[in-house]
């Protein structure tokens, strides 16, 4: 009975302990703590938005580059296709014409 008693007051010590031992207590920053906080956090809004900005940015040039490769690459197999099935007369024209450009 004796041990009984000594845990029914540690219990109650303990939770009357915690709950005027200030756990709970809520945060109240200062007001210039605060400002700086909020000054720090909208410089971060704008640092994220120039940032996503430059990645949209990039972005568009990346397709717009993958468009152009493969565009000149379609390009070069036509133009690979022409020059391997061209006949002996086509191949002799060809070089007839660029020998006299460049004379």
């Amino acid at each position: 009975m004796k041990n009984v008693a000594y845990i029914i007051c540690i219990v109650l010590l303990v939770f009357f302990a915690y709950k005027w031992g200030g756990t709970n207590k809520p945060y109240n920053p200062t007001p210039q703590v605060d400002t700086t906080l909020l000054h720090k956090l909208d410089s971060l809004v704008r640092i994220t938005d120039s940032i996503r900005l430059v990645s949209d940015s990039l972005q568009l040039q990346i397709d717009s580059s993958k468009t152009k490769v493969v565009t000149i690459y379609k390009e070069y197999e036509k133009g690979y296709a022409d020059i391997t099935n061209a006949s002996i007369a086509d191949d002799i024209k060809f070089f007839a014409d660029y020998l006299s450009e460049n004379d």
